[in-house]
């Protein structure tokens, strides 16, 4: 694997050697063998891939290259298309800014975070109801006051 100049480790990235396809494992771009090993050398611009069980030098190809994936996740190349996969790890509220007396929320697969009041998990006994006071915190108050 070679690093681009950009230093940044994705598919677009790393340029794999002939054969070899780029897919991400664990957050990092991984060039794999092919499922039968390529055993040509091709020229400069070709890559080897095997093709009906026979090894074959074509145009090197990475959709990669020309795929822009939302942030927190990396393109990988799976049966022919450039498919964005979301990072693992990545925590889409770290580019969320929300306002005072909220907090970002998010499920699993969401590109971004949501702002929801902190009132919003909180259980106020009968009789109260949640405010938020200046600092943002949720506070259970009477109702009415």
């Amino acid at each position: 694997m070679a690093m681009s100049q950009v230093g940044v480790l994705t598919c677009a990235t790393v340029k794999c050697k002939a054969g070899y396809r780029c897919v991400i494992k664990r957050g990092k771009p991984r060039c794999l063998p092919p499922k039968r090993a390529c055993n040509l050398a091709c020229v400069k611009g070709k890559a080897c891939i095997v093709k009906d069980g026979k090894p074959t030098c074509v145009d090197d190809y990475n959709p990669c290259a020309a795929t822009t994936c939302p942030v927190g996740t990396d393109c990988t190349y799976e049966k022919g298309k450039a498919v964005c996969v979301q990072e693992p790890g990545y925590n889409p509220c770290a580019a969320t800014t929300c306002l005072v007396g909220t907090s970002c929320a998010y499920q699993e697969g969401d590109e971004q975070g949501t702002c929801v009041s902190n009132c919003a998990t909180v259980l106020c006994k009968p009789g109260l109801k949640c405010v938020i006071d200046k600092k943002g915190n949720p506070v259970c108050k009477k109702q009415g006051s």
